[in-house]
């Protein structure tokens, strides 16, 4: 009779699990790994989302400082004469704007528009960029405030706001720059300069230069 082979003793490593330790150390670093990816799409999303924000910002900024260049840039040099002698469609303070210019876009009827540009207290007492426009009307007697007309903000908390502007008020002048054009001016100022400084610390001031495409007068 053959005799079996003895079955060959399995070690008693292969068959004991894991210890307690090994499980904590596991889950411990799971948790690390889990909290760190977490944490980074957190920071991916926070910059995500800075980055959306400032890139809005700047295109509004873009497009703010586009529709007052487009809008200066068409500007509508108009002249009557009144009991006071001639008057320009135009006043410009340090302040405020005040001119005659084309329809805006949303009006498909075109036309001209009576503009006001000035820094004022929005609804929360803080200092803003205000646009003013109402259609312009020929048959008045004088140059009004188109306060009355559709309102809207286009910078909110403003550091300041400083219009100026270049050019001969008459004939006998030199073109220089002006903090103040009257509408008893012989002439329309050549280019406007906007310095625009934001927020109330004024960290960075913005200054743009509009150079009036339509500067010969023409009577109503």
């Amino acid at each position: 009779m053959s005799t079996l082979p003895d079955k060959q003793p399995i070690p008693s490593h292969s068959m004991r699990g894991f210890t307690l330790l090994e499980i904590m150390v596991a889950m411990l670093l799971l948790t690390v790994i889990v909290t760190s990816s977490v944490s980074l799409l957190f920071l991916n999303i926070r910059g995500w989302d800075a980055l959306t924000a400032d890139s809005e910002a700047a295109l509004d900024e873009m497009l703010i400082s586009e529709r007052i260049n487009s809008t200066l840039q068409t500007l509508s040099p108009l002249v009557w004469q009144t009991q006071k002698g001639k008057r320009l469609a135009f006043e410009g303070e340090s302040k405020r704007l005040h001119f005659v210019s084309s329809a805006p876009q949303q009006f498909r009827a075109g036309g001209l528009f009576e503009y006001l540009l000035q820094e004022e207290l929005d609804s929360d007492n803080r200092p803003a960029l205000i646009l003013y426009y109402t259609p312009y009307q020929p048959d008045l007697l004088e140059f009004r405030l188109p306060q009355e007309g559709q309102r809207r903000t286009l910078i909110s908390d403003t550091g300041g706001l400083y219009f100026s502007f270049y050019g001969r008020k008459s004939r006998l002048e030199q073109a220089e720059w002006w903090d103040n054009w009257e509408s008893d001016a012989n002439n329309y100022p050549e280019v406007v300069r906007i310095k625009l400084t934001r927020g109330r610390e004024a960290v960075a001031e913005e200054v743009h230069f509009v150079r009036l495409k339509n500067s010969a007068i023409r009577k109503r």
